[in-house]
């Protein structure tokens, strides 16, 4: 449930505040943080092996997350803070357009992020990322 103090920061924008997104490597990628206490990040075959890495205005925790394959190709994804992994691998199946996959696991070592941080990291490793990554959050 958002909070008043949450609600007034989203009342300019109901639809969701677009996200810094700095990506490594080619490919394109976008994200929006939701007053619902989600962040939706589009991609488009941005490279494996490198980043995508989101700027986050407000503080929250990271609570679970769900990868939502965009390619006829299997992505292993794993979402970080930094470079300590919060899921462990999000990886549908080979061939696997419009599967979802969620974290088995969340490690809340790293899931708290503050006004500001330029640490949330999704990292692509087996294939080019494309789809679209729904990361649930606490705000704090």
């Amino acid at each position: 449930m958002i909070t008043s103090r949450w609600w007034k920061y989203f009342k300019n924008s109901p639809e969701g505040i677009a996200l810094t997104v700095t990506l490594a490597g080619t490919g394109a990628a976008t994200a929006k943080l939701l007053p619902n206490g989600k962040i939706i990040v589009d991609a488009v075959a941005a490279q494996h092996t490198n980043t995508i890495t989101l700027t986050t205005p407000v503080s929250f925790k990271v609570v679970d997350a769900k990868f939502v394959n965009g390619g006829a190709l299997a992505c292993a994804l794993t979402i970080k803070n930094g470079s300590g992994a919060i899921t462990d691998a999000l990886t549908p199946a080979a061939g696997a357009d419009k599967v979802v996959a969620r974290a088995g696991t969340v490690d809340d070592t790293y899931t708290a992020f503050t006004k500001g941080d330029d640490d949330l990291v999704l990292s692509p490793a087996t294939a080019n990322l494309t789809g679209q990554v729904i990361i649930e959050i606490q705000f704090t």
